[in-house]
């Protein structure tokens, strides 16, 4: 796997911002996916048994630490992914993300599992180092789950968005 990173960070960007001596510090890091592999999700989690795929992109971090803004794209195109929890594997795994400033578009993640498919969309807004007005749309159908705590095809459409005044999401 081969990933790389481009860039600057100033040191002063990690204190709080009533101490730092250059107020207006700001960091630019380009990350290129060169030669990189979903393979590299075994190494970091557990919950994934296997993964293979090439995974295609660039991503760059700009501004202050406390309000990053994120631009560039990150594809995957028929890839494999195993989950621990399940025994069928996600087949055909297709994943296409934009990273448009303070707006990450998720385009497209679609897989085949058995017979079944699952596809869903969504867009999130970056607000400091968290989100907020985010919409995800899922449909699955016909998924074939098989895992200890359910079996057989799960057909649904779902939405996850944010509640008024909660910070749990609610899910439609």
């Amino acid at each position: 796997y081969k990933a790389s990173a481009y860039g600057y960070i100033p040191m002063d960007i990690f204190k709080p911002y009533a101490e730092r001596k250059d107020k207006a510090a700001q960091m630019d890091i380009l990350f290129k996916l060169d030669n990189a592999d979903v393979g590299i999700l075994t190494t970091l989690t557990k919950q994934v048994a296997y993964a293979k795929g090439a995974i295609l992109g660039d991503l760059r971090v700009t501004g202050d630490f406390n309000a990053p803004q994120l631009y560039g794209s990150i594809k995957t195109n028929k890839a494999v992914v195993k989950l621990a929890a399940f025994k069928n594997p996600l087949l055909e795994l297709n994943l296409d993300i934009d990273f448009l400033g303070k707006k990450v578009r998720l385009k497209e993640l679609s897989a085949q599992m058995g017979e079944g498919n699952l596809l869903a969309v969504g867009d999130l807004n970056i607000n400091g180092n968290g989100v907020d007005n985010y919409q995800l749309d899922i449909n699955l159908n016909k998924l074939a789950i098989d895992s200890a705590y359910t079996a057989g095809p799960l057909t649904a459409n779902l939405v996850v968005k944010p509640q008024p005044q909660k910070s749990r999401p609610v899910i439609q």
